[in-house]
This record gives C-alpha cells, sequence and structure tokens, in this order.
C-alpha cells in the first residue's frame, strides 16, 4: 500500500509508520519476517492476507524533516481481497524491466 504524498512536499515529508483501524501502530524496522512491512520507501506490505484483513483501513503518517510536524494520512486505504479464479498465476499490472551495467576494464 502506496502512501501518496504531493510532490511538492515529497523532498522533505518520509512515512514513519502506519495505522490500522484498530489502532494498531505498524513502525519502519529491520524485521522484514513479519505480517506487515514498512518498505524504505514507506510502502506497507501485508503478507499472509486473509479475510480479517479486508475489514481494516490504513492511514500512513509522516514526518517533515524541517519542522519535525507529523500528520496522519486524511484518507485511508482498504485492501480489496477476492478469491482466486481458476488455477492461474498472480498478474501485476506493472511491466518491470531489468538492465546492467558493466564497469569498463582499468589497465594500470
Amino acid at each position: 500500500m502506496k502512501c501518496v504524498i504531493p510532490s511538492f512536499v515529497a523532498d522533505f515529508v518520509s512515512v514513519v509508520n502506519w495505522e490500522d483501524s484498530e489502532g494498531t501502530l505498524i513502525f519502519t524496522n529491520n524485521n522484514f519476517d513479519g505480517k506487515y512491512v514498512v518498505l524504505p520507501s514507506g510502502e506497507l506490505q501485508i503478507r499472509n492476507v486473509s479475510a480479517e484483513d479486508g475489514f481494516k483501513t490504513y492511514k500512513c503518517r509522516t514526518k517533515h524533516r524541517l519542522t519535525g510536524e507529523t500528520k496522519l494520512s486524511a484518507t485511508a486505504g482498504r485492501l480489496v481481497i477476492t478469491e482466486p479464479i481458476g488455477g492461474s498465476a498472480p498478474k501485476f499490472s506493472v511491466e518491470l524491466s531489468s538492465s546492467s551495467l558493466a564497469r569498463p576494464a582499468v589497465h594500470p
């Protein structure tokens, strides 16, 4: 889930945590094994999704690095959970491409 930050403050604002509708705070940390993970980008990743997760809403809290002001998002996001159809693999709407870099050889 992505926290949408207006472009005019994006350079000064970062996500500090997420909060669900039950009041549970989800903080950024280095534990990538839990149900909830706040990625370095500030996005919230929810693993092992169950039907109960679709009843919760999620808001992000941001902090302005110059003023120290924190704000909880005015709107909340919600997961839309559907049953799988058929036996097809998940499909993603974003096309990913890869690239590689080569470092030129340096001869002494």
